[in-house]
This record gives C-alpha cells, structure tokens and sequence, in this order.
C-alpha cells in the first residue's frame, strides 16, 4: 500500500467505524510483510484495533489493490470488526442464546440505520 492509499485507507476506515457505531475503538496502523494488502487484528475486549500494511507491494498486490478500491477495502474491513464479537461468540462453547440473540439484534440495528 503506497503512502497515498494508507492515508485514504484510515479515513475511510475511521469513517466506516463511526458510521457502524464502532468509532469507540483506538486503531493502529502497522507496516508489515504479508500475503495480502491488509491485515487486522481486532481485540474486542480491549477495543483496540491493530491493522498491519504492507508498503512493498509486489505486482500481484498492487493489481488486487487496484482492482478493489481503498474505499471498498476500508468498508470490507470495517465489516469484519462489525462482526467481530460475533464471530468470537460463535467460536466460544459457552454460549447462550440470548447472548447470541443480543448480538444478532445489536447487528440488525447498526446496519438498518447504515443501511440506504
């Protein structure tokens, strides 16, 4: 990611997480080697995002971020820490419905207000 994307990255990003009503997380930006253009790390608990770029794009990557906008990719991500206690709640076993209900509805809700 060049210095021009990242900068475009965190302001969709940010953007997209107080529209998701997810703007109370601090989020950190990391440069990395990866397999992809990003990568996050979300702890839920802590509310802190990590999120890992990488600044030497190899063609492959440079195609894959040309290809998908900086601001589709920051929307793409902001989904994944919308989904992120979710996602934790279904890996756990000790789980009850009303938690699960809790979360659907808290879902349900962010997105019927975002949603046009």
């Amino acid at each position: 990611m060049t210095k021009k994307q990242l900068k475009e990255f965190k302001k969709y990003f940010e953007d997209y997480l107080k529209k998701l009503d997810l703007g109370y997380f601090d989020v950190f930006y990391y440069e990395s080697n990866l397999n992809s253009v990003c990568q996050l790390n979300i702890n839920t608990e802590s509310k802190i995002i990590d999120v890992y770029y990488d600044p030497n794009i190899t063609q492959k990557r440079k195609h894959m971020l040309n290809t998908v906008s900086t601001k589709y990719l920051a929307k793409h991500e902001a989904i994944h820490v919308l989904l992120a206690d979710f996602k934790n709640m279904a890996k756990s076993r000790f789980i009850n419905e009303d938690q699960i209900d809790s979360e659907e509805e808290k879902l349900v809700q962010i997105l019927a207000k975002n949603l046009k």
